[in-house]
């Protein structure tokens, strides 16, 4: 009888406990999962769009903080007067404002959700997710410099491309590749790329049009950029006639060498006297044909004509 009650009391002990273990199992069951649920960004960022990170947690007690790429940016000057957070219902959206974003924002932004350890005793007590800011710049040639350059001189080519990220630079002449082009490629900050080509000592092959390429997040842009070999021009006096007792006609053609003649300079000498004089009328460089007048009746002439353009006469 006595081993009867002691078996009684064990299991009525044991019942008890067994009762009080699932009360505390239920109670537990009950309290609510720290967690993210999700975590967004605006999409298709270009240079100084304004961009949301959004974060939704539960509870919505829990507390969020930000950071990029490893760094605490909760308590940055820029950002902080955009982070906020609304309860909806048992969730916390939190959102992360970047105004005019920039290639300085580009990184990993995580949230971080945490509540008080007391209230959370039994699960994670931080969690966290990850997005990653990127943004795009369409490639653009803003500007570019050609050159006019005489034979066996030294020269360059450049562009200025703006664009975000530019990945290859290369240049193209007549639709044709250059074949190892020296390309010298300056960054002058984060969006703006000058892209220079060195040519030289020139010749006249390398007179033409090249084409400045560049590879953005679009594909190629290119944009013509000339190249003016400066050579001497060639004159030719093509005909010759007197024109009554006293006038000399004549015209002629010129190959302007790549850079528009100036002024043409006559002179004129009378056979016999060795002596080259200049005539005094100024002929301008639109001209292929010409009078000359008040000369010597009867009187045979040898004549010359000279081009200047610039400073050069040729």
């Amino acid at each position: 009888m006595i081993e009867n009650n002691k078996v009684g009391f064990v299991t009525t002990e044991q019942f008890n406990e067994d009762k009080y273990s699932r009360r505390l199992k239920f109670k537990s069951s009950s309290k609510p999962k720290l967690q993210i649920l999700g975590i967004h960004i605006t999409p298709d960022l270009t240079l100084c769009n304004n961009a949301n990170i959004t974060c939704r947690t539960l509870p919505s007690q829990s507390f969020v903080r930000w950071t990029l790429s490893g760094r605490n940016i909760t308590d940055d000057e820029r950002i902080i007067k955009y982070s906020y957070c609304t309860k909806d219902g048992d969730l916390n959206v939190c959102t992360l404002h970047i105004d005019c974003v920039s290639v300085n924002d580009i990184g990993n932004y995580t949230c971080h959700a945490s509540a008080a350890v007391d209230s959370f005793d039994d699960y994670e007590t931080e969690v966290e997710q990850t997005v990653y800011l990127n943004l795009t710049v369409t490639a653009e040639i803003i500007s570019t410099k050609s050159s006019r350059v005489g034979l066996q001189n030294k020269t360059d080519l450049s562009c200025i491309i703006q664009g975000y990220p530019l990945d290859r630079f290369d240049w193209k002449k007549d639709d044709i590749f250059l074949e190892k082009p020296i390309i010298d490629v300056n960054r002058i900050n984060d969006t703006l790329v000058e892209s220079k080509l060195s040519l030289g000592p020139v010749t006249r092959k390398d007179n033409g049009t090249y084409h400045c390429i560049a590879y953005g997040p679009q594909g190629e842009v290119s944009k013509a950029v000339p190249l003016f070999v400066l050579d001497t021009p060639l004159v030719q006096i093509d005909f010759v006639k007197a024109v009554g007792a006293r006038r000399i006609y004549l015209n002629w053609t010129v190959n302007d060498g790549n850079e528009p003649v100036q002024e043409y300079f006559i002179q004129h000498m009378k056979n016999g006297t060795g002596e080259l004089v200049y005539y005094p009328e100024k002929i301008g460089g639109g001209n292929t044909s010409y009078v000359i007048r008040n000369l010597d009746p009867s009187t045979a002439y040898e004549l010359r004509l000279t081009a200047k353009k610039c400073s050069w006469y040729w």
